[in-house]
């Protein structure tokens, strides 16, 4: 996958308060205080991660739905 594919699916994911993940993961179901994703390039390598804050009494649930999503 090239580098202007990654930044849409960035895009899209964590653009904005209006991003799927915001609205999804705080909005509706209150799990998350933040949810933030990014992109590292490097020459021939990459990284894609996720930053998120929540109470330790939503970490199951929350894990589960990102491992599910993802």
């Amino acid at each position: 996958m090239n580098n202007s594919n990654i930044e849409l699916i960035d895009l899209i994911l964590n653009g904005s308060m209006s991003s799927r993940l915001f609205l999804e993961l705080r909005e509706k179901q209150g799990l998350v205080y933040s949810i933030m994703t990014d992109v590292a390039n490097f020459e021939e390598a990459g990284i894609y991660y996720l930053v998120t804050s929540f109470e330790p009494k939503t970490e199951k649930i929350t894990g589960r739905w990102l491992s599910n999503t993802f």
